[in-house]
């Protein structure tokens, strides 16, 4: 169980930064305290938010790929480039950051293994976890 305790407080950003493991991968957690400052609502929003990742992760490159595999075979890939399926797809992304807002939305941040030459792949969900966002930035 992870705890805000744990965390570093930058009040530049008015949230908490911190690690913790995800699916084996050490990932970058910032918690937004703006509206929240209770430590037991912050640290139970974040577990919770931890848990729906690690138990949808593949549900959630799914999505990725479902949203933006189509624009990397079909704009992104060099002419003599191999189109890239759909597992080659989720198993090139890497999970650097898992932003938790206060009302409880959330932002992923992945690496993009070089699918989109180095840009990042934006994930985010609304307070109920349902994914309404993926897109490249950066």
């Amino acid at each position: 169980m992870v705890t805000i305790n744990e965390f570093q407080y930058d009040s530049e950003f008015n949230w908490y930064e911190g690690n913790s493991e995800i699916n084996g991968i050490q990932t970058k957690i910032y918690v937004s305290d703006k509206e929240v400052k209770e430590v037991e609502v912050l640290n139970n929003r974040v577990n919770e938010a931890i848990d729906w990742v690690k138990n949808d992760f593949e549900l959630i490159k799914k999505y990725c790929a479902d949203n933006l595999l189509e624009l990397k075979n079909e704009s992104w890939a060099d002419t003599e480039e191999e189109k890239v399926s759909e597992d080659e797809f989720k198993d090139l992304l890497l999970l650097e950051s898992l932003k938790i807002e206060s009302d409880g939305r959330l932002e992923l941040i992945f690496q993009d293994g070089d699918l989109f030459w180095g840009h990042l792949i934006v994930v985010r969900s609304d307070a109920d976890y349902k994914l309404n966002y993926a897109d490249i930035e950066g």
